[in-house]
C-alpha cells in the first residue's frame, strides 16, 4: 500500500483545457509471506520516495476529465501507472 501527498500546479491552455504536473512524497509498505507444511517465510519492508507526474484537464461546466501518468520510486524500483479521473462540481 501507498500513501501520498503532492503539489500539483496547473497552467491553462486554452479555455476548459489545462496541462498539470506534481511532485510529491509517498510512503509505502510492501511484504509478502510463503509457507510450506514444515516452513514459513516472510519479507516486509516499508520506505518514503518521491514521485512525479503530469497530465491534462478538461472541463465541460460541472464536469471535469482528467487523464495522467505518475512515475514512482519504490526501494529503486520504478512503477509507472496511468491516471484517468472524473469529477463533478456543484
Amino acid at each position: 500500500k501507498s500513501h501520498a501527498f503532492a503539489a500539483k500546479p496547473k497552467i491553462e491552455l486554452s479555455s476548459g483545457i489545462s496541462a498539470y504536473g506534481k511532485i510529491g512524497l509517498h510512503r509505502w509498505d510492501s511484504g509478502f509471506e510463503v509457507s510450506s507444511t514444515n516452513t514459513t517465510a516472510s519479507l516486509t519492508e516499508t520506505g518514503t520516495d518521491v514521485f512525479y507526474g503530469a497530465g491534462i484537464e478538461i472541463s465541460l461546466q460541472q464536469i471535469q476529465g482528467r487523464v495522467g501518468f505518475s512515475k514512482y520510486d519504490i526501494d529503486g524500483e520504478d512503477v509507472d501507472t496511468i491516471n484517468l479521473g472524473l469529477s463533478l462540481q456543484f
